[in-house]
């Protein structure tokens, strides 16, 4: 028999073990997405078919709002994990670019709640490209969830350089949270009470932040919450400056 303990074992590699199971996680997520649909999708036809005209039973809603919820949860934990899984490639990247790119992707949204998105001048950045898409997508569709009702979604977005970091700010009038709130919602599946109501929005899926955070922390930077009940949210971050640019480089989205 041998001698050989566990200690004289060779040991896995921590990386390639989080490697195979953000593959599985992903792969998972891909092929739950398909079923999870397809029972969406016939969820909403039979609301339809035998919904009374005039009137909506209250069964036939919470179940439809169920399955869409499902959905987008699923959508939201395979963007977290691909993000999670992958290799950042830091390249010259345009926030101007990315918050345009940002603005086409959820123009239906903004459409919808009459949403005022502005920026002041911003600036190239060193950074994956794909995820400072993303980062712009869950900052401001976040601020679009969670807007005040019956107000009219205004959202800034600024840049000030900082050393060798430039400081994004993105500012809304939404419902905003208790600061004491701030750093739990930065954590996944933390779907916190918005504004005076103490009501949690169940659009959210506890994911848009905490996907924020991550792509932030994968760059490098840093990022940090300041809010208000009623007041609105500011969600501040750093990404890295591009080497030699200048101080007052950047410019408005569409210019």
């Amino acid at each position: 028999m041998s001698d050989q303990t566990a200690s004289d074992m060779p040991q896995p590699d921590p990386s390639v073990l989080y490697d195979e199971l953000t593959v599985f996680a992903a792969r998972a997520g891909h092929d739950l997405s398909g079923p999870l649909n397809q029972a969406a999708t016939l969820v909403s036809l039979f609301v339809k078919r035998h919904g009374q005209p005039g009137e909506k039973d209250p069964l036939l809603g919470h179940l439809e709002n169920a399955a869409k919820r499902m959905t987008s949860l699923l959508a939201g934990i395979r963007g977290y994990l691909e993000i999670a899984g992958s290799r950042p490639d830091f390249q010259p990247a345009s926030a101007s670019a990315a918050l345009t790119a940002c603005q086409a992707s959820l123009q239906k949204t903004i459409a919808e709640t009459d949403a005022w998105l502005t920026s002041g001048p911003l600036p190239e950045v060193l950074a994956d490209h794909s995820h400072l898409l993303a980062l712009f997508f869950s900052l401001i569709e976040n601020a679009l969830i969670f807007r005040k009702p019956g107000e009219r979604p205004v959202i800034h977005v600024s840049a000030l350089r900082a050393g060798a970091f430039w400081s994004f700010t993105i500012a809304d009038n939404g419902a905003g949270m208790e600061q004491a709130q701030a750093e739990a919602a930065l954590l996944p599946f933390k779907r916190l009470s918005a504004g005076h109501s103490g009501e949690r929005n169940a659009e959210g899926s506890g994911l848009g932040l905490a996907t924020a955070n991550l792509i932030v922390r994968l760059q490098g930077g840093g990022i940090a919450i300041q809010s208000q009940p009623g007041e609105g949210t500011s969600v501040t971050f750093t990404l890295r400056a591009v080497a030699g640019a200048c101080q007052q480089e950047g410019q408005a989205p569409g210019e």
